[in-house]
């Protein structure tokens, strides 16, 4: 099962046991219209899904069930489709990214969320860990 389904079933689980207001639209609705409201960019179907940028509401239903990590890069100029393609590379959580200046990204993950700190740059970010 793909990281979006697990993270669909575990937050409707969580909802039964927890209601939470962000969350309460998504009571009784199928897994892929769930995927539709809360990611921008999911591709493919099943394992081979694809795609882990939030939009506003999978942001407001993810910060209300997980620990999450925004990091502002206030150098940077611009969020493009290169960070996007990296961020879903590299990224086992889904992310949200704020494009305007500061550039802010909110990310699941402590460690993609302590290398953008450390780097301070996503220009730099693309390089600075690979190989």
């Amino acid at each position: 099962m793909s990281i979006h389904g697990q993270l669909v079933r575990l937050i409707q689980e969580q909802h039964d046991l927890t209601p939470k207001a962000a969350s309460s639209n998504l009571v009784g609705l199928p897994e892929d219209e769930v995927l539709k409201i809360m990611f921008n960019n999911v591709r493919g179907r099943g394992e081979s899904r694809r795609g882990l940028q939030l939009t506003q509401g999978g942001l407001a239903i993810m910060t209300s069930f997980f620990r999450h990590y925004k990091v502002s890069f206030p150098d940077q100029l611009t969020f493009s489709s290169r960070h996007v393609l990296y961020l879903d590379r590299v990224s086992t959580m889904p992310w949200h990214a704020d494009p305007m200046i500061p550039v802010t990204i909110t990310f699941f993950e402590p460690g993609l969320a302590m290398r953008a700190k450390l780097v301070g740059d996503l220009d730099t970010l693309l390089k600075a860990f690979s190989g």
